[in-house]
């Protein structure tokens, strides 16, 4: 099995577009690993969309920024949304692979 980090922009959208922008991402990719060879593999998707804090902080977004990074360090494959640029925390997930020489890609839009 192969887990696959999904980074995309949440902040601002409601949970009918969240939900909508994973469905599309996670078919993308499925694509995207069976183009290259990975058929039949078993996908587990993994986001930081469902997180829940377990308690108050001061600053929520860099909180939940750092529990995406630890979950990323847990996966083989970090997928990002073609607008990641819009997003402040996507943008350094980005950054966090390229320093740190995680295996990653961007979807495009036609991919989506």
């Amino acid at each position: 099995m192969i887990k696959v980090f999904l980074s995309l922009p949440i902040h601002g959208h409601n949970t009918r577009e969240v939900t909508e922008m994973i469905d599309k991402m996670e078919k993308a990719v499925i694509a995207k690993l069976n183009e290259h060879g990975c058929k039949n593999g078993k996908v587990e998707f993994i986001t930081n969309y469902y997180f829940s804090p377990e308690k108050e902080v001061q600053h929520m977004r860099p909180y939940c920024l750092g529990e995406a990074i630890k979950k990323m360090a847990d996966c083989e494959l970090i997928a990002f949304h073609p607008n990641y640029r819009n997003a402040k925390g996507c943008t350094i997930e980005k950054y966090v692979c390229k320093i740190y020489g995680i295996n990653h890609f961007v979807l495009n839009e036609e991919e989506m």
